[in-house]
């Protein structure tokens, strides 16, 4: 009971914070000085590096066992969180790795999570990561012998995607988001790099009904660096909780329309190649071995 009291003032707070950052945001002198205070001037060294390319943007879904993704080296690919242990990530070489959540708050967590990058190796991979991770990265020298990029995804200066009718492209400044790496991050890198065709895999958006299910969300399952009681946390408030689940009702379609209006206006077409479609079902399914075969 004390949980969904909790959830409810979480989530009403968080409206009404929205409510406040649309209002500012329609005020010419708060975009000024959003330019002035948080501007990336890094960032702009990937404006248009693969202009005119395709691009396959790669979820973490257990779907992608039953792909054949080594076709995938020499292609450009977005892969998103702790993919790197995927048993053939060497053979694929991703080109971008990126993420927007594991250990920005979490220190041990973070710093355990860089030991798995260097066990496995990953230093070939860009890393497009959140923003709020730089403080700690730097503090402790994570991520020092990668190519690195910080962006302000999902801001919470800026209203969500869910409320925009075209949100902003720009790696350089503030981004608005959904609160998914592959939206808030992947996807908007992908334009802002002048991918035309964006090719989704691996998001299975499978539904789940028990706690089993959700440790073996991804395809590498259960997380070796959380703990059960993490998971059991995160379980009963994200999956669980009826207060969080009413209040993300119909946001990711409203996401993903403010995304497509957007892409739309450039003529960037976003297609799904997930093995057996999955839940994307607002984006139109093509087949992965023809579309790799296809040049």
């Amino acid at each position: 009971m004390l949980r969904e009291i909790y959830s409810s003032l979480l989530i009403t707070l968080r409206q009404l914070l929205v409510k406040f950052c649309v209002f500012l945001w329609k005020k010419p002198i708060i975009r000024k000085t959003f330019h002035r205070y948080v501007y990336e001037p890094k960032n702009a060294e990937l404006k248009n590096i693969h202009l005119g390319k395709r691009a396959f943007v790669i979820g973490n879904g257990p779907s992608i066992l039953k792909q054949d993704l080594t076709k995938l080296n020499g292609e450009v690919t977005f892969v998103l969180n702790s993919f790197f242990l995927h048993p053939q990530y060497h053979q694929i070489n991703p080109v971008y790795l990126c993420s927007a959540d594991p250990g920005i708050t979490d220190v041990e967590y973070r710093k355990s999570w860089y030991k798995l990058h260097q066990k496995i190796n990953t230093t070939k991979t860009t890393m497009l990561f959140n923003k709020t991770a730089e403080k700690i990265d730097h503090q402790y020298n994570l991520f020092k012998d990668h190519r690195l990029y910080y962006i302000r995804a999902a801001s919470i200066l800026l209203p969500p995607l869910s409320d925009l009718r075209f949100c902003p492209t720009d790696l350089t400044m503030p981004l608005a988001g959904h609160n998914l790496v592959f939206i808030d991050i992947a996807l908007l890198a992908a334009y802002y790099m002048g991918i035309k065709e964006i090719y989704l895999l691996g998001f299975d958006g499978q539904p789940i009904s028990s706690f089993k299910e959700y440790l073996n969300y991804n395809f590498y399952g259960k997380d070796q660096l959380y703990s059960i009681d993490r998971y059991k946390k995160d379980y009963h408030f994200h999956v669980m909780s009826r207060s969080y689940q009413k209040s993300r009702e119909g946001l990711y379609e409203k996401s993903i329309a403010c995304i497509k209006r957007t892409f739309a206006r450039r003529n960037v077409r976003i297609y799904n190649d997930t093995y057996n479609q999955g839940t994307l079902t607002e984006i139109k399914h093509l087949d992965f071995e023809k579309i790799i075969n296809k040049k």
